[in-house]
């Protein structure tokens, strides 16, 4: 029965992420439906024939511009948010972030199809005085969905790791690694498909980018049913049916599984090292080899040396005259096994209850900075290594986004007829693509992924510069496969590169930083846009971005091949001996 749970409840979580986690990330879909309720077209002067853009998809460029910033404002929230739930998370628990995460969502959603319902009917009914409420409603749906989404799916992405732990992966991979063994990449692969914890992790990740798919059936739902308020009651079906089930499955995450983890796993999961912790763990699992025993027979003074060496003394002092006691009465062996068992308990709840707290202390102390090694994140943030993904993230943030963002400038274009439907339908799929190729890249080494996702980069912006010289259709295709495949390794990379390089308590601080500067990323290829597309309308700026990033992508390539991947190497081959 247990088993039959444990699959029934890893169910409900894919579910979840799957129909929940990062719906508002599907840009066509977004520009669809804010198009579709005339959203933002009372930004587009109608006295200004400029200012019109005939044929296009968007009504103006104004209007395809807000639809961008309404984007990049979830992006750069949902990134530093996520980073504050990792964090929030140690102090409080799974359960309570995830369902606060879901009621943001809910809320969001239900801001999102009111506005529109009422964007529509203002812009049909030519009332203008109301138009800055609803603008006001349409950012604030995004900020909720910001805010929501990381924090929705990483509480079970934690639940994963705690529930199905898995002890001494790194080693065993690197003695694969080495084994002379021609076979030892198929090994390794066995290896980790067995693994439930690495599977599991893998197909949650995966799992959101399928949530990308729940937009289109938003869509087209609404495309066939084309009655007045119709967005309010999709959106209101599309909660029933996921997002407030999500809510109630996030009580899956309460730590009621975690609960019999002896001490000494629950101290070393926060690192709490001191000497008087190490004395207590050790007498407890003293304590609990004693109780498997067979022989009864416990000798109380050993028992009694184990309690002076932690510092019991009122428990041996309680002890001792509950023995003199048992002494001096009739019953001497049959008290004597219950005062061991007294003693042993009493200790046993000591020690846990002291561990416990201490544990409290450690995770509200590093939530307060208090307790962070500032010399070791000095040092680990100059390192090459860290600089490295820091730089490459960046790029490769700025890159994806600004491709994004140019997709209607490019394949808008009727020579590419439906193009940009079919691709919004196919997107959610990529989720297969990076889960497989999330296994694969421990299989061929993480620094061989990260340049093949590099070479990847450089041949999409080589080919967009073809495309902008020579507008050959082909070209235009071939590019927007390729970055298909880029962008779905986007943001896997990060972090299968840092979980394999930075593994201390200060990992989730150096995430926030990279989150940091990705946001930046987000941000400065929004502005950069806006400023081809509104404010210095010349077709020069595209093929000059091109140019930037593909030379830009060839320097961050080199740098890895030539640096980098010897730096990784070192630092692989000098883990073992530090464990």
């Amino acid at each position: 029965m247990k088993k039959v749970k444990d699959k029934t409840i890893i169910s409900l979580f894919m579910y979840s992420i799957s129909t929940t986690a990062i719906v508002y990330q599907n840009y066509i879909f977004i520009s669809n439906l804010l198009k579709n309720y005339r959203a933002f077209e009372w930004l587009c002067i109608k006295n200004e024939d400029d200012n019109i853009v005939h044929g296009d998809f968007f009504v103006c460029n104004e209007q395809e511009n807000y639809v961008q910033f309404l984007l990049i404002l979830g992006f750069i929230i949902q990134f530093l948010s996520g980073s504050i739930g990792s964090v929030l998370i140690k102090i409080f628990s799974k359960k309570i972030i995830a369902q606060a995460a879901f009621i943001f969502l809910f809320f969001g959603w239900i801001i999102l199809g009111t506005a529109l319902s009422y964007s529509k009917y203002y812009v049909d009914n030519n009332i203008t005085n109301k138009i800055s409420l609803v603008s006001f409603f349409l950012n604030l749906s995004f900020i909720f969905f910001g805010i929501g989404s990381d924090n929705s799916y990483l509480p079970i992405i934690y639940y994963i790791n705690d529930r199905y732990p898995v002890e001494d992966i790194d080693k065993h991979l690197y003695i694969i690694e080495n084994n002379n063994n021609n076979n030892n990449k198929l090994q390794k692969l066995k290896y980790i498909l067995k693994n439930k914890n690495y599977i599991l992790i893998s197909t949650m990740s995966s799992l959101a980018v399928l949530s990308l798919f729940v937009g289109n059936v938003i869509n087209i739902t609404l495309k066939y049913l084309p009655f007045q308020n119709n967005v309010i009651l999709v959106i209101l079906t599309y909660l029933a049916l996921c997002v407030i089930p999500a809510f109630f499955i996030a009580n899956f995450l309460d730590d009621k599984t975690n609960t019999h983890k002896n001490d000494n796993q629950l101290v070393s999961e926060d690192n709490i090292q001191t000497n008087q912790d190490k004395n207590k763990i050790n007498y407890i699992n003293s304590v609990d080899d004693i109780n498997n025993s067979s022989n009864n027979s416990i000798n109380i003074q050993h028992i009694q040396h184990k309690l002076d060496n932690i510092n019991y003394t009122e428990h041996v002092n309680e002890k001792t005259l509950l023995t003199k006691n048992l002494y001096n009465s009739g019953e001497k062996k049959e008290k004597e096994k219950n005062v061991q068992a007294a003693s042993q308990n009493a200790v046993m709840d000591m020690g846990k209850d002291e561990i416990y707290e201490e544990h409290l202390k450690r995770r509200k102390k590093l939530f307060y900075l208090k307790d962070v090694d500032f010399g070791v994140l000095k040092d680990q943030i100059k390192s090459p290594l860290y600089i490295f993904i820091l730089v490459e993230f960046f790029l490769i943030t700025f890159s994806v986004c600004y491709f994004m963002f140019s997709l209607f400038d490019i394949y808008e274009n009727n020579v590419f007829g439906e193009t940009l439907n079919v691709y919004s339908l196919i997107l959610p799929s990529s989720f297969i693509f990076t889960l497989i190729f999330g296994i694969i890249a421990d299989v061929i080494n993480i620094s061989n992924f990260i340049s093949f996702n590099l070479i990847l980069g450089i041949f999409v912006y080589m080919l967009i510069y073809f495309y902008y010289t020579t507008a050959n259709v082909t070209i235009g295709y071939i590019s927007l496969v390729i970055y298909f495949f880029h962008q779905s390794f986007y943001a896997n990379h990060m972090y299968m590169y840092m979980s394999t390089i930075f593994k201390q308590e200060i990992f989730s601080i150096l995430i926030g930083i990279i989150n940091t500067f990705a946001s930046l990323a987000f941000f400065m290829s929004y502005k950069i846009h806006e400023f081809i597309k509104i404010k210095n309308k010349n077709n020069v700026y595209p093929k000059a971005i091109a140019q930037g990033l593909f030379v830009s992508y060839l320097v961050v390539f080199f740098t890895h091949i030539f640096y980098i991947r010897r730096k990784m190497r070192y630092h692989m081959i000098s883990l073992p001996s530090s464990k």
